[in-house]
């Protein structure tokens, strides 16, 4: 009788260990591919298939000013109206990015996984049902990669996705929730006509590369190319990998009459789950300039 109970707790216990890993879903950062066509010509293909499959393309520039680098960044209805009704935290998710690298008469392509975005920045503030819909827009770019012949494979390593939607680096660290404050102003609208200005003067070297705002709300994330030679983007793509194109640009967010951006110290590790501790103080480093950059576009004349 004894044995037939320790066989019994056996199995109910390995059962439940099967549906435990049955239940995970482990996701990649990235998703990335090739092909042998030049990064001019697969450029307007990609932005012509995502403009047929109802995407709005929000921006397209060359990272470092390099033009061998290429990023597309696009959303659509569905993700502005649901992220719309989240925290302005959350509003990263709504801004969805194509990286290409030019291979001479190839091109690589690297995707930030919509899926791992999605539950990195929105998936605890959103009900089941709208995580659902949003993993159908995720779907959505996929199919509409494949209408011209792009297959992409997994890359960057892998977590879980309930580690992914609570990602910290470790114990203490900075979360999607954790904002730096790197500016105050008197409304929204004057913080937005100065970063606008002084992007549209290309201060420091800094440009806009797209917008998104939500007036109702008072919200506006903008994306910021960094050109300056030694504190833009040339100085981290080259000490990182081709997969930090894809995470480009960086963003600020403006709420009501403050300015926000996400610590580094969240967004570097969270798209670099393979980063080992003994990696992280050098390529934190080598994005020291980041925070310095983007605070000098919010300084008025």
């Amino acid at each position: 009788m004894k044995n037939l109970k320790t066989v019994t707790f056996v199995v109910i216990l390995l059962v439940f260990m099967n549906a435990n890993l049955l239940s995970q879903t482990l996701l990649s950062p990235y998703l990335t591919g090739s092909k042998n066509t030049a990064i001019q010509e697969i450029s307007l293909q990609i932005t012509q298939a995502l403009k047929t499959g109802k995407f709005e393309i929000t921006g397209n520039y060359n990272p470092a000013k390099n033009t061998n680098y290429q990023v597309i960044t696009f959303t659509n209805e569905k993700l502005k109206e649901i992220v719309y009704q989240t925290p302005y935290y959350c509003y990263p998710a709504m801004v969805l990015k194509i990286a290409l690298v030019s291979e001479g008469a190839s091109t690589q392509i690297i995707l930030l996984n919509p899926e791992y975005l999605i539950n990195a920045f929105v998936a605890n503030d959103i009900t089941a049902e709208k995580l659902t819909e949003l993993m159908q827009v995720s779907k959505d770019v996929l199919t509409v990669l494949k209408t011209i012949g792009i297959q992409l494979t997994k890359s960057g390593g892998e977590l879980d996705s309930k580690v992914v939607q609570n990602f910290s680096y470790r114990p203490g660290s900075p979360d999607y929730k954790t904002l730096n404050e790197i500016a105050v102003f008197n409304s929204f609208q004057e913080a937005l006509s100065t970063i606008n200005q002084n992007l549209e003067s290309r201060k420091s070297e800094n440009i806009k590369v797209y917008e998104i705002t939500n007036t109702t709300s008072k919200v506006a994330i903008i994306g910021v190319g960094m050109f300056h030679v030694t504190k833009g983007e040339n100085n981290f793509i080259s000490n990182i990998n081709n997969n930090i194109i894809a995470t480009l640009p960086f963003e600020i967010i403006i709420a009501d009459n403050k300015v926000f951006l996400h610590d580094k110290a969240f967004r570097i590790p969270l798209f670099f789950p393979e980063l080992q501790q003994v990696n992280f103080p050098n390529t934190m480093r080598n994005t020291k300039f980041i925070e310095e950059q983007l605070l000098i576009i919010t300084q008025k004349e």
